[in-house]
This record gives structure tokens, C-alpha cells and sequence, in this order.
């Protein structure tokens, strides 16, 4: 039943890419009574996704929901034992820490890191954590300021830690912030960590972003660097590529998504191009080419791998029966390299050195004469999910 609603979303897709709308209308129709003969109501969304994305495509129409996964954690936090090992170690002889992240933590991240930390140190430590937030997010942000700043005292408490400061910056990534939005400086017992959750691969969408990105981290100079990741190939150029490398990856592993994370992802991967395209998801092959390129060498994570982890060079890849879901990395800074450097890196696959050449979304002309057109599909979603 997959592979029929596959081939079909790919058919539309080519119909859509040859601006033959009679065609697509017809293939969506059969889309949603396709998606509605899947096995589960989870399957079933993702086959609705699918084809809300190429409505979104054809019609032009952005979303913004997409951009609200920023504030979301994704399911990747399972993982964060590994990370904390990561820090903790970093922390070695030391007597504070800087953390800069780019998401407010839940709460039982911050217990298991500080739990980490104190059982480590054995001395009294000082934490203080910089949250690096896109601007547009400022009005809706203060909310899960006050909760995260609540739940890092909290976890603080319980170990005998001091929280220094919670500082948010507006800013969309590290290479925007200047020194009169964060203090990067730092005192000789304090280490600096930078944790990317899920965030480095929105910036692949254009060189200038990530060489600014690059030489900031070789500025700032931190102990580690973590990388959180999926593990999946949504880079390529070619919008349809996309479609049917992303459509096995959310069909397998839907189990380990919500609604509000799965949906705004499936929309930008296949509705979107140049800039707008964030959700760039690449192999750790392919992150561990350009980390490497431009100076960073892998530090090598706990061993203690659990059930449905493996080990890849150092870093942990989680994976189910239907193959790998996510990674999380830990890197250091060498002086090798102090120029950004993308030679070696294939931009079809992954970071695009020029995204004004990547396909562009073309939005179809409705005929006047045929007023069902695509409109009539995109009538048929459930108002809680038709494009707004």
C-alpha cells in the first residue's frame, strides 16, 4: 500500500514539475483515497502530508508552521545521555560552564546534565546558558522563557549548582550574534560548550551562512561542539528526489514523531526551495566530510551503547528494524584550518555554495475555464491541517 501511494505522489509530482494541472488534480484525488486505505491513522497523515506539500507547492503557499518547530524539541532527545557524557567530560577540571544552545531544554534534560556535572566535578560548579532564538520568534518566546529559566533553577537546586544566567539572544544562528548581544568572553576555569540540537542543517541553504557560522565557533574556540541530527538524505535539488527519499523515512519512523513536528518538516522538505528550504537533513557521512573540511575532528562518544544504538566512529546513530533515525556528535576544534573551506563537498547532495541555482517553486495558473482544478483537493483536507 506504500509503494502505491508513492507512486502516485511521485506521478503528481512530475505533473505538477510539468505544469500539467488537470493531470495533478486527478492524481491527488487518488492520493487521499489512497491515504485513507492505509493500515493506521498515522500512515494514513503521512500520505496526507505528502500531499498537502504538493498543493503547497503548486499554489505557492508558504507556511510558517514550519518555522515553529524551532521551539519544539524533537524526538532526538532520547539521546541527550550521550551528549551530557560529551559536556561532562569537557568540564573536567574546570569550575564553570557556558552552554550555548539554540532551544529551550526540557526539564529532565537539564537533571540529567547537572546530575552529570555535579557527580564529575566534585567541586562547586557555576553554569551559565545562552539560547540563541530567530528574531521573528521574539513575540512568542517569553513564555518558554520563564519555563526553562524555572526548570534550569529547579535542576540547579537539586544538585548544589549556581545558575549564573539565562540570556536569550535574537539571532538566527551564532555567526549573527555580536558582542553587544552575548558575552562570549570567558575566564580561564570555565568551559564552553555549543550545542546544535537539530539546527545545523537550516543552515546549509547558503555558503555565507555557514562559513560566518564556522569561523564564529573557531572565534568563540569552545571545548566541544555537539551535533544532534537526523540521520535521513533530504538535500538533494530535485524536489522529487526529495519526495521519495523523505517518504520512506517518515513512513518508517513515524512511531517516533508528533503531529506538530512531522507535518511542518514533510511541507518544507517538498514545498519549498532556495532559502525557504531549511529542513536540509543529511547522512552523518556527509556532515562528517564538511565538519572535517573545515577543521573539526570527532570526539569520540561513550561506548556504552544501548539497545537499538549503534556505533559510527565515535558517534551514536539510533536505528529501528527499518533502518537509522537519528545521530548525536561531539566534535573539537583543530588549528588546522582558519578559512571556511567547502572544496570536496558535494552540493547536490548536501550544503548548496549558491541556492539561487537550486530549482525554484513554480507556481501554477489556474485555468479559468477549469475552476476544480487543484482547489477541489485541497478542499478535501481536514480544516485542522489544510494550509493556512
Amino acid at each position: 500500500m506504500a509503494s502505491s501511494a508513492l507512486d502516485a505522489l511521485v506521478a503528481c509530482a512530475k505533473a505538477i514539475q510539468d505544469e500539467n494541472l488537470t493531470l495533478a488534480d486527478s492524481l491527488l484525488e487518488r492520493i487521499w483515497n489512497l491515504a485513507a486505505d492505509q493500515s493506521c491513522p498515522e500512515r494514513s497523515d503521512v500520505v496526507k502530508y505528502f500531499a498537502e506539500a504538493l498543493v503547497r507547492r503548486a499554489y505557492g503557499i508558504s507556511s510558517a508552521s514550519a518555522y515553529f518547530t524551532l521551539l519544539t524539541p524533537s524526538p532526538i532527545n532520547f539521546l541527550h545521555n550521550f551528549s551530557c557524557d560529551a559536556i561532562n567530560t569537557a568540564c573536567m577540571g574546570k569550575k564553570r560552564l557556558h552552554l550555548i544552545t539554540f532551544l529551550f531544554r526540557p526539564l529532565c534534560y537539564w537533571r540529567y546534565l547537572f546530575r552529570s556535572l555535579a557527580n564529575a566535578s566534585g567541586d562547586f560548579l557555576s553554569v551559565r546558558v545562552s539560547v540563541i532564538v530567530s528574531p521573528f520568534l521574539e513575540k512568542i518566546v517569553k513564555f518558554q522563557q520563564e519555563k526553562s529559566k524555572h526548570d534550569l533553577t529547579t535542576a540547579a537546586m537539586e544538585r548544589g549548582i549556581k545558575l549564573e544566567d539565562l540570556r536569550v539572544v535574537y539571532a538566527n544562528s551564532l555567526g549573527d550574534v555580536d558582542a553587544s548581544k552575548a558575552d562570549f568572553t570567558r575566564t580561564t576555569d570555565e568551559a564552553v560548550i555549543v550545542y546544535y540540537h537539530c539546527k545545523l542543517h537550516q543552515l546549509l541553504a547558503d555558503a555565507r551562512v555557514m562559513e560566518r557560522e564556522l569561523l564564529k565557533l573557531r572565534q568563540i574556540n569552545p571545548e566541544i561542539v555537539i551535533i544532534e541530527e537526523q540521520y535521513a538524505d533530504h538535500n538533494d535539488s530535485n524536489f522529487i528526489k526529495r519526495l521519495e527519499k523523505s517518504f520512506q523515512y517518515y513512513f518508517n519512523f513515524l512511531e517516533f514523531y508528533e503531529f506538530m513536528y512531522c507535518r511542518p518538516q514533510i511541507v518544507n522538505i517538498v514545498g519549498c526551495e532556495g532559502t525557504d528550504r531549511l529542513e536540509r537533513h543529511q547522512t552523518l557521512a556527509q556532515w562528517r566530510s564538511l565538519l572535517r573540511a573545515n577543521g573539526l575532528l570527532p570526539v569520540p562518544l561513550a561506548p556504552d551503547i544501548g539497545s537499538g544504538d549503534i556505533e559510527d566512529n565515535g558517534c551514536v546513530v539510533f536505528q529501528n528494524d527499518d533502518g537509522l533515525l537519528h545521530f548525536t556528535s561531539a566534535w573539537k576544534l583543530t588549528d588546522a584550518v582558519d578559512h571556511f573551506n567547502p572544496i570536496s563537498y558535494n552540493p547536490i547532495q548536501g550544503f548548496n555554495p549558491n541556492p539561487a541555482l537550486e530549482d525554484t517553486v513554480r507556481t501554477l495558473q489556474v485555468d479559468r475555464q477549469d475552476p476544480e482544478s487543484l482547489t477541489a483537493s485541497r478542499q478535501k483536507m481536514p480544516i485542522a491541517r489544510r494550509p493556512h
